[in-house]
């Protein structure tokens, strides 16, 4: 059996949140999502999961969701009353995601 065989079949055993042989740095990416974390805050950006960290790149957070119906309203972009910030990169532990929407905002 060649080490392809076996790397391609520890790859099937390995759980989706483990990122498998990735080049370092990259991640398992998980596209644009709204984040809560832990103390209220959220964020929206280009997502990925890197060695039990969650990665925000072009992040934005969300002060004010501007919504009537609550944050997954938010799914599709922000509404006219919806205020987020630029924050450049976040990084969070695992630990502190609290839930993630999937999201159109064009980041």
């Amino acid at each position: 059996m060649s080490m392809d065989v076996i790397r391609r079949f520890v790859d099937e055993l390995t759980p989706a949140t483990v990122p498998a042989r990735r080049k370092p740095g990259v991640g398992r990416v998980l596209g644009t999502k709204i984040v809560v974390l832990t103390n209220g805050f959220v964020y929206v950006g280009s997502c990925r999961l890197v060695l039990g960290w969650l990665h925000i790149d072009k992040a934005k957070n969300i002060r004010v969701w501007g919504t009537s119906r609550g944050l997954g309203e938010l799914r599709n972009g922000p509404t006219e009353s919806t205020k987020a910030d630029e924050a450049g990169s976040v990084m969070a532990p695992l630990s502190a995601v609290v839930h993630l929407i999937s999201s159109d905002w064009k980041i």
